[in-house]
């Protein structure tokens, strides 16, 4: 049985699963730079990605308190408009990650720090009036797809201190997928956003031109990935497997250009496509295997 006092951290956590991304785009940047120097520090390891999942739960939190009035209208079932966890226990949350995840960093290297001090401050630009970049057109598309790749480099710096081609390749993957999938699941939202004049690249430009867009960007990824795994030092392994699973994340999107509306048909591809996305970062750790 979970303690009353324990709770509501617990369920504000659970809701916010998705920050798991942030954890696993760090734990891969580490594995590639491990293999690069070889040897795979226990501690940095750990530390690294611990720290980036920590800065994205800080950001994800705190940007849920700054939702807190709107979402009591459009969201009521989510832990703090549902009351379930109150916005003092969601602002002490929101502290103890970013604290945690800045002393972490102190145990690491500077450029770890300098990076967890860089996710604190996007955090906090990104919710914050007059600034809010969630609320600006294209920039929250770019800056949660953008803390993906950084996260990855931070879990690189952590175990080596160092960017390499193979840690660059992978935060810009990072990068790409997350510009790809993070307007798929928007689709899904078309009407509620339209109603709340949210404007995502699904509200603005369609479902259509939405579904194309993050084709091409996988499709993209497939070809530099090809011409690019020898030079950046990866296996045969990379291409095959990031190929395979990228068309397969391809034959899943596509269909959404005519059922997009179909709510149950979309929840299903978005968690698959969440799947593979995670199966095409493990290609580049098949990779160097």
């Amino acid at each position: 049985m979970v303690p009353n006092l324990i709770r509501p951290y617990l369920d504000m956590i659970k809701y916010r699963s998705r920050v798991i991304i942030f954890l696993w785009g760090s734990f891969v940047g580490a594995l590639l730079a491990g293999s690069d120097i070889g040897t795979q520090p226990l501690f940095p390891m750990v530390a690294g990605p611990l720290a980036m999942y920590l800065v994205g739960l800080y950001a994800y939190i705190y940007n849920d308190i700054q939702d807190l009035e709107a979402d009591r209208i459009n969201a009521k079932n989510r832990p703090l408009p549902s009351g379930r966890v109150s916005k003092a226990q969601a602002l002490r949350l929101v502290i103890a990650t970013g604290a945690s995840a800045f002393g972490l960093s102190l145990l690491l290297n500077p450029w770890v720090t300098a990076v967890v001090s860089f996710g604190i401050a996007l955090g906090f630009v990104y919710s914050t009036p007059p600034i809010s970049l969630k609320d600006r057109f294209l920039v929250k598309w770019f800056v949660a797809s953008l803390w993906a790749a950084v996260a990855s480099l931070g879990g690189s710096l952590a175990v080596s201190g160092q960017v390499t081609g193979k840690t660059l390749y992978c935060a810009l993957v990072f990068l790409a997928y997350g510009l790809a999938m993070s307007p798929m699941a928007d689709i899904g939202d078309i009407e509620g956003d339209r109603a709340a004049r949210k404007k995502t690249i699904a509200t603005e430009m369609g479902p259509v031109f939405t579904v194309r867009m993050s084709t091409v960007i996988m499709v993209s990824t497939i070809v530099s990935t090809a011409l690019l795994y020898s030079i950046l030092g990866f296996n045969l392994a990379c291409p095959i497997l990031f190929g395979t699973f990228s068309l397969l994340a391809t034959k899943t999107t596509w269909p959404l250009i005519h059922r997009w509306n179909n709510k149950p048909f979309h929840g299903h591809a978005i968690k698959r496509l969440a799947i593979l996305s995670l199966a095409i970062n493990a290609s580049l750790i098949a990779g160097v295997l």
